[in-house]
């Protein structure tokens, strides 16, 4: 404890300031010596008497986990996966296991809902198809079938999404198939992986090339990845790149 190391370093303060006048100060000496004695004998009967609480608490933990597998249940405990681990497994590795299950959701009907909870993507105009999916290019990179390019900001600027970063150029595109079977996209999120962040349940990583895409390559900054989640209720229709230090703003709507 605090005061117990204060007192401690006061004790020993006195030692050595009296080490050159032993039979003079002999009295003091042997006060603080037994004082220091008396501690750490206190101290050492602490830690036995904790060590014999912790081994006794074992013991019963062990015991009643053999009582309930006598009595027929037993259960396996494995360690929780830590938000890093989570995001290792998943990255660069990709994460086919939620891939492939989201590829084959089936796009929900309209008999699904009823009319007054149509969701809007179900009943919005003609051109304004929601969006099924996302992926990023790289310079020199082709555009996927089907996927159109972000090019142009709202001011006519490059939509580089590593814009400053003296990397490749990096950009977004998207795709409005809905005869995809997949539910439309309704968030996008940044993650920051050499912050501790990692991909939350139900999300997506937006991929290059089948890859999860670091939208900062090139550059000596850290890794940056777009993740998207599906909803069957809400939908993005449409999409903007905006660069606020050049005075852009969000349009309407």
């Amino acid at each position: 404890m605090l005061h117990e190391a204060a007192l401690r370093s006061g004790i020993n303060t006195i030692l050595d300031e009296t080490a050159g006048d032993e039979d003079e100060l002999v009295c003091i000496r042997e006060i603080c010596q037994e004082t220091l004695a008396r501690m750490d004998r206190v101290t050492a009967e602490k830690s036995l008497a904790h060590r014999q609480e912790c081994n006794s608490a074992l013991a019963e933990a062990v015991e009643a986990g053999e009582d309930a597998m006598n009595g027929g249940a037993i259960v396996a405990f494995s360690p929780p996966k830590s938000p890093q681990d989570r995001l290792l497994a998943l990255v660069p590795n990709a994460m086919e296991k939620g891939k492939s299950k989201l590829s084959r959701r089936p796009s929900p009907s309209n008999d699904s809902f009823p009319a007054a909870e149509m969701p809007r993507w179900k009943i919005i105009d003609g051109n304004e198809d929601p969006i099924t999916d996302l992926t990023v290019i790289f310079r020199g990179d082709s555009v996927p079938d089907g996927f159109t390019k972000l090019e142009r900001s709202q001011s006519g600027q490059r939509a580089d999404l590593n814009k400053g970063g003296r990397g490749t150029f990096v950009y977004l595109c998207h795709c409005k198939d809905q005869s995809s079977g997949k539910a439309p996209i309704s968030e996008i999120i940044a993650i920051f992986p050499e912050r501790g962040e990692f991909v939350p349940s139900d999300y997506e990583v937006v991929r290059r090339r089948g890859v999860p895409a670091n939208i900062n390559t090139g550059t000596q900054g850290e890794k940056i990845f777009l993740c998207f989640k599906r909803s069957a209720t809400s939908a993005i229709v449409d999409l903007v790149v905006l660069f606020p230090r050049k005075n852009e703003s969000l349009p309407y709507g």
